[in-house]
């Protein structure tokens, strides 16, 4: 009979802080703020042995998996080698030996409780402020019907266009000079900006989730521009709507 616990002495959400807190202090040329956004939880493999069969698992430890679900746009942040490995290195020294785990990987996977849902998004474009512009209200209005009709490849179009003009004005009435051949990321990157040289977003977690979708944008730009009709159109449609909004 093995002694192990298979259980960690903390909650999960206590075991996340501490990984933080690890990671900050033996990484800190590294930016984790993102990660905080993170909800962590261990998946139970099976007999250690029996997942891989590697060397080094043992017959009666637990194989175990480390998942932290983030938004889609974090992950595209930090699902990177170096990363992965970091935080593999940290979370494998911080469980206990008696607990009886052996770790196999990180994972990354999108926060379901965060994802895109069609009827109560498509009324946020009802929401935002457009200054009054009639250009921008019959743009919202398009969005919101084509993705009604099911025709996302059109919402798509739409979308790019209504955001790009967005941005145009509240460059405009901030004073932010921009280039009429400006992309969507640009002008969105020139707000963040903004936001960050006026003080007023004081997170530093938030300034860089806000780096991450711009270049979210980025990537849209070569969406719209290249497949917005394209097969897979349907699912990068509802994809960006999703982000942006």
């Amino acid at each position: 009979m093995s002694d192990y616990t298979y259980c960690l002495p903390v909650s999960e959400e206590k075991f996340f802080q501490v990984v933080i807190s690890e990671l900050k202090r033996k990484h800190a040329d590294m930016s984790w703020e993102v990660l905080r956004t993170a909800t962590l939880s261990i998946e139970d493999l099976g007999t250690s042995y029996y997942v891989d069969g590697a060397r080094g698992s043992r017959w009666d430890a637990k194989g175990i998996n480390i998942k932290f679900a983030l938004p889609s746009a974090a992950i595209e942040e930090l699902d990177k080698p170096q990363i992965k490995s970091t935080l593999f290195d940290v979370c494998q020294s911080l469980i206990p030996s008696e607990v009886g785990y052996d770790l196999k990987g990180i994972i990354f996977i999108p926060d379901l409780t965060l994802e895109f849902s069609l009827d109560s998004d498509i009324d946020t474009l009802t929401t935002i402020d457009v200054f009054g512009s009639a250009s921008l209200q019959i743009l919202s209005d398009e969005i919101k019907k084509n993705l009604k009709e099911d025709k996302p490849e059109l919402a798509l179009d739409r979308l790019h266009t209504f955001s790009t003009r967005f941005f145009r004005q509240l460059c405009t009435k901030y004073k932010l000079p921009y280039d009429k051949e400006d992309g969507l990321h640009t002008l969105f990157g020139k707000y963040r900006k903004h936001l960050e040289a006026s003080n007023i977003v004081d997170s530093n977690m938030t300034l860089q989730i806000l780096k991450v979708y711009t270049n979210i944008l980025s990537e849209y730009n070569q969406v719209r521009n290249n497949r917005s009709f394209a097969k897979q159109a349907n699912m990068q449609s509802y994809y960006c709507y999703s982000q942006i909004y």
